[in-house]
Parts: structure tokens; sequence; C-alpha cells
């Protein structure tokens, strides 16, 4: 990102700072700037690696969305922990999602070394590309994952992405929540995976995607759990999406112990 260098006014004198130059002059950080050293300093860098270009444990960070960031930040999919407003705040967490978003992708970038959680992994950003309707995003980790794999799971991976780029989104959606449930880390069957997918919809306050998913936990589960779900869903038509929240993580921990 380059520095804006200063432009003469007609009068002679130069021309007000602009972008980075302008904080720079005033003393104080750019939002990039900012968004770096909150990325180093929150412990991202210790994953993703310092210029968010990956490591073996996390995937690099270049090309993804900043609303695909702050869901996964809040609602993490996959083994990734999540952070609450108490750890990290809106307004960082914002900060350090733009600083991702402005980020080039030079389309090389380091990898996991263990392949079957690099595939993994790149199913969660698939699913997760698809529910922010992210089709770009969605393709590039489908691409990723072909690339990966044979036999069956290569078959429906491409089938997953004729699907995408004939733009039928939920059934590649859906395609790709079978084939991660069971499988998944934490290990969550194919109910746990809507409730997760629940959690993270109401934590970007979509009310209509959380009641999607719960719709199919429900059909999914025995009358007892469904009637929770029922409940859950009575509380987010309510508007309650706070005490929805609690009673979908309390699914979730009972889920966990059985």
């Amino acid at each position: 990102m380059a520095v804006l260098a200063l432009a003469m006014s007609c009068g002679g004198e130069p021309a007000p700072p602009q972008g980075v130059a302008a904080t720079a002059a005033q003393g104080e950080p750019s939002a990039e700037a900012q968004g770096r050293d909150l990325f180093l300093g929150r412990g991202c860098a210790a994953c993703h690696g310092q210029d968010a270009q990956g490591s073996d444990i996390a995937p690099a960070l270049p090309g993804h969305s900043k609303a695909a960031v702050t869901r996964q930040v809040r609602a993490p999919l996959g083994i990734m922990p999540a952070y609450s407003v108490t750890q990290l705040s809106d307004e960082e967490l914002e900060a350090i999602a733009r600083y991702i978003e402005g980020l080039a992708s030079g389309g090389h970038h380091v990898e996991p070394v263990n392949m079957d959680g690099l595939s993994t992994m790149h199913h969660w950003m698939t699913l997760l590309a698809l529910d922010n309707g992210n089709v770009a995003e969605a393709k590039h980790h489908v691409q990723h994952i072909i690339g990966l794999v044979s036999g069956d799971h290569l078959r429906e991976m491409k089938e997953i992405l004729e699907e995408i780029e004939a733009e039928k989104l939920h059934d590649a959606e859906h395609s790709v929540q079978g084939m991660l449930a069971g499988s998944a880390e934490p290990d969550l069957a194919l109910p746990q995976l809507h409730l997760r997918l629940a959690l993270g919809a109401l934590e970007q306050r979509k009310a209509p995607d959380a009641q999607h998913h719960l719709d199919h936990y429900s059909q999914a589960v025995s009358e007892t759990d469904a009637a929770q779900g029922r409940r859950v869903l009575e509380l987010i038509r309510a508007g309650e999406l706070h005490d929805a929240e609690h009673d979908i993580q309390e699914l979730l921990g009972q889920a966990h112990q059985d």
C-alpha cells in the first residue's frame, strides 16, 4: 500500500495530506497500522503468521472478506477459539478485519502440513464463504480441496464446484455440511453443525439464517431436542437474540456431554 505523495495546491502550498501520510502528519497511526498492530498484539500472528501468510497450523488470510473475518472471530467454524467482546472489542475487531481485507492475495501462501487437517480447514472456509454469499471465496477453497483429495471425495467436490458455478449456493452449502458432519473437529454430527451455524448467524445478527439452521436442527433430532430448538426459534422471532444465543450454547454443551 503506497504512501500518497503530497500534491501541490493551486496556491503553491502543499495540499492537506491524505491516507497514510495524513495520519503520520497528525502523529496518529493509520487505520492500516492500527489493524496490523492489533493483529500482531492480540495473538492472530501466532497462528496465521506475521504477515497473515499462513503457517503450519492456520490458513493464510489475504483474500478473505471483512464479513468472513468478523464471523470467524466471534463464532468460529472449525477448531479456532472464539474471541469474545471482552477479549477483543468490536472496534478492535473492525480494525483487524479491515486490515486483513486490505491485504493483497498473492495466490501463494503457506499451508498447514497436515493434509487431512488442511482439507477440513478448507471445507470450513468454503462453508463460511457460502454462508456469507461470497462465491469467489467459496470457489477458491473448493479448488484447494480438489487439489488435495481423490476418489469419491474428489468427485463430490467437483459436483459442489458445479453447484457453486451454477449459483446453487444453498445446495452447495448443504453438500459441504454433510461432508463435515462427523469428521470435523470438534466432532460434530449434522444437527450440532446446524447449531454452530445458527449461533454464528446470531452473532452477525442474521436472524433469518439462524432460523433456517434451527429448522434443520429440529428436523434431525428427537422430539425432546426439537422442542428446545423450537423454543429458541420463538426467542429469535421475539427479538430476544441474546437469550437465543445462550440457549444454543446450552444445547451445544449438552450435545458435547452426550
